[in-house]
């Protein structure tokens, strides 16, 4: 059984959402904000934002990031061949969002070589005790388009903060104030109701945006 599988049938057991769940291939390093946003190097996703990226040089962009992820769950697909990214960062979003991502990822698996697969999926996001009915939802989604997982951070009680480097294929742990958190510092306590009273304005419509 791969990873998904294994996944997948801890999500089933239904113990995977009592506590902070991790399985990566190496430990993500620290990169600091002003770097990645200097000379528009970067694109923040938004709730309920979808952003495809192929990366040149030469266009400037490079880093996809997400800030303060709490109850969202934000997603990566990377192609190591292309340097092609697709990004999301979800919230309770539609069939239509859901199957907006499904093409995306479909035209992407499409492209890759069926003898050396070459896509890589990351998962990060989520609080204690949430529903793992969207988690299922994504992993099937990459399971079906030949996605190998080499990145799950989920659950817990923390704020988190992402960036993803589309030149390298590399994730990061973003340093917003540009220097590493006390202890204590990302620590997140509100419910979800509270989440989405916070972000009501946010959570009104759905943007699409493709690059």
């Amino acid at each position: 059984m791969d990873f998904l599988g294994m996944l997948e049938s801890k999500i089933m057991n239904g113990n995977i959402n009592k506590e902070r769940y991790y399985y990566g291939i190496k430990n993500r390093s620290h990169i600091s904000k002003s770097k990645i946003i200097k000379n528009g190097m970067s694109n923040n996703i938004d709730i309920n934002e979808i952003w495809t990226l192929n990366y040149n040089q030469m266009s400037g962009i490079r880093y996809m990031f997400c800030e303060s992820l709490s109850y969202p769950i934000f997603i990566s697909v990377y192609d190591v061949n292309k340097r092609s990214l697709c990004a999301a960062n979800l919230f309770k979003p539609d069939s239509s969002v859901i199957n907006y991502l499904s093409k995306i990822l479909s035209k992407m698996s499409s492209m890759q070589s069926k003898s050396s697969p070459s896509l890589e999926g990351r998962i990060f996001g989520m609080q204690n005790d949430q529903s793992t009915a969207l988690l299922i939802d994504i992993i099937r989604l990459f399971a079906s388009n030949n996605i190998s997982l080499v990145e799950a951070d989920l659950f817990g009680s923390e704020l988190r903060n992402i960036a993803i480097d589309a030149h390298l294929g590399m994730s990061f742990n973003l340093l917003a104030l540009d220097r590493v958190y006390r202890p204590g510092e990302l620590n997140y306590s509100k419910t979800m109701i509270q989440f989405e009273y916070d972000n009501r304005d946010r959570l009104k419509y759905i943007k699409d945006l493709l690059k």
